[in-house]
């Protein structure tokens, strides 16, 4: 991903997909990062539980895998499921996750998920099979699968 925003006085080059994403967030306030405190901190813990707690694990485990150490990537497949079911944790009555909107949380969370889905125990993941079932159906995410495809 690149973004180069060139609204500014000077010229700014973004190459990191969280950076793009907040740098988004914050052009339109309240849309994909609320504007409580409570709930924002509550959207930066579930935004960073998958940023860096699921898919630091699981791209440890494919570089382990690819590298010829089975017992090892295993062993962090096993971490990463259980902290996606340590994610369900995230989910709000309102089914989304950290908040009561899609934010920047549920956008990482969702790619992280696609990411490892087919990999899944999904019958251990009702709750996050069942969020992940309702982002991909919104249109927005539909575009974007469409265009990352």
């Amino acid at each position: 991903m690149l973004l180069i925003d060139r609204a500014g006085a000077d010229k700014q080059v973004l190459t990191q997909s969280n950076a793009i994403m907040f740098f988004a967030a914050q052009a339109v306030p309240g849309v994909l990062l609320p504007e409580g405190e409570e709930q924002r901190l509550r959207v930066f813990d579930a935004f960073f539980h998958f940023v860096t707690d699921v898919i630091s694990v699981n791209n440890a485990s494919f570089r382990l895998g690819r590298s010829g150490h089975n017992a090892g990537a295993t062993f962090l497949r096993d971490e990463y499921t259980e902290h996606l079911l340590a994610s369900e944790r995230f989910l709000t009555g309102d089914g989304f996750m950290g908040g009561n909107a899609f934010s920047v949380a549920d956008i990482a969370a969702f790619v992280v998920v696609q990411t490892v889905a087919e990999r899944l125990p999904w019958e251990r993941l009702r709750r996050l099979d069942a969020w992940r079932t309702r982002i991909a159906n919104r249109r927005a995410v539909q575009t974007a699968m469409i265009a990352f495809n």
